[in-house]
């Protein structure tokens, strides 16, 4: 399928790599594993008082196989969540200690398997995203990562490490049966009216903002205007596009995008166009890149044959997460696990928690 401007969205892709469904499944990992029985090493421990001596500068909440989680670093996990849209549900302490709990044994079980996840791998695995994104310039990345999302770049990163590390353990931990052609069919017909199968047809003309001073934006959007009248005046959309447009791309075939999943436009600008082809006729969009004169073509559901590899992988995935949470259940129930945090539940089976979301 041809890539445009307008069709490149942020770094959510219908991939295992960086997938919504990866990302969600992570967290409810992390956050919701099931306790069928509190096991007995877990009673919450009776915090010691100071009394006496020099002031207590930090607190432990939890010691995981011997390994220790501070209140700093909790309330400071809480903090980041506060911060982020994703994961202002996801600010209680029961819930983030329960997290960290997970993660530590991840991290314990990685440790053992000499399963490490270096910042060079972590910092390709980013710039595989900025290179999906069609952005080159890191600082642009992490300002578009950071509104876009609403959590700090900082938070960010730390999830991706941690995604990549509980990739390669599950890897480890995790056998299950890869779903057949029937699964995905079945998934297919159950599910082909959800948004992430609608795909767009239009047409665009793009052209670029330098920079984002009131000056710029205002050049761009009178000249957008000049087309708009050329385009009354009865000169063709795609003698337009070929002539102005600064997507050379889609600028060859007469402005011409062809059908595109709406899910991966980007997120400033999914909900324009899909606005628009409901109204019918040309719209003009402004996104982070630049402004679009677009002229909506027609809508449909993505044919199975386009999006049955994606549908593959996000089935076998969830077989993975479930099978892991599994795995993690039992490794916890099996872990000197002593909790220190006063107050403290273990989460429910059935109780969920909030996590990173795509737009």
């Amino acid at each position: 399928m041809r890539r445009s401007v307008l069709r490149h969205s942020h770094f959510w892709k219908i991939t295992m790599r960086h997938s919504f469904f990866r990302v969600i499944a992570i967290v409810i990992i992390f956050t919701v594993v099931p306790s069928f029985a509190a096991p007995k090493k877990e009673k919450p421990v009776e915090p010691v008082k100071n009394t006496s001596g020099p002031e207590v500068v930090d607190r432990v909440a939890a010691v995981v196989n011997g390994s220790p989680i501070t209140l700093s670093d909790l309330d400071y996990r809480i903090m980041l969540y506060k911060k982020s849209r994703a994961g202002q549900k996801l600010s209680d302490r029961n819930s983030v200690l329960d997290q960290f709990i997970n993660e530590k044994i991840v991290e314990q079980v990685a440790e053992e398997q000499s399963i490490h996840v270096t910042d060079v791998r972590v910092d390709n695995d980013i710039a595989d995203m900025m290179k999906q994104s069609n952005i080159s310039d890191r600082a642009v990345f992490v300002k578009k990562i950071e509104t876009e999302q609403g959590m700090p770049f900082e938070m960010f990163r730390m999830q991706i490490m941690r995604q990549l590390l509980m990739d390669q353990v599950m890897t480890y931990a995790v056998d299950f049966t890869s779903p057949s052609r029937q699964d995905a069919e079945e998934w297919y017909q159950k599910n082909k009216n959800i948004p992430d199968l609608v795909q767009m047809n239009y047409k665009q003309i793009f052209l670029r903002t330098r920079n984002d001073s009131f000056e710029e934006q205002k050049a761009v959007s009178a000249r957008l205007k000049e087309l708009q009248n050329q385009l009354e005046k009865g000169v063709s959309f795609e003698e337009l596009a070929r002539r102005e447009s600064q997507d050379p791309e889609s600028a060859r075939n007469g402005g011409s995008v062809g059908w595109v999943m709406l899910s991966k436009l980007d997120p400033m600008i999914a909900g324009q166009v899909y606005q628009g082809y409901r109204q019918g006729g040309m719209g003009m969009l402004r996104s982070s890149q630049g402004y679009f004169l677009v002229k909506y073509v027609g809508k449909r559901t993505a044919p199975f044959s386009e999006v049955e590899s994606q549908i593959y992988g996000m089935l076998s995935f969830q077989r993975r997460v479930e099978q892991f949470t599994k795995w993690l259940e039992r490794r916890r129930d099996n872990s000197e696990v002593n909790i220190y945090l006063e107050g403290y539940v273990r989460t429910k089976k059935n109780e969920k928690s909030a996590g990173p979301v795509r737009r």
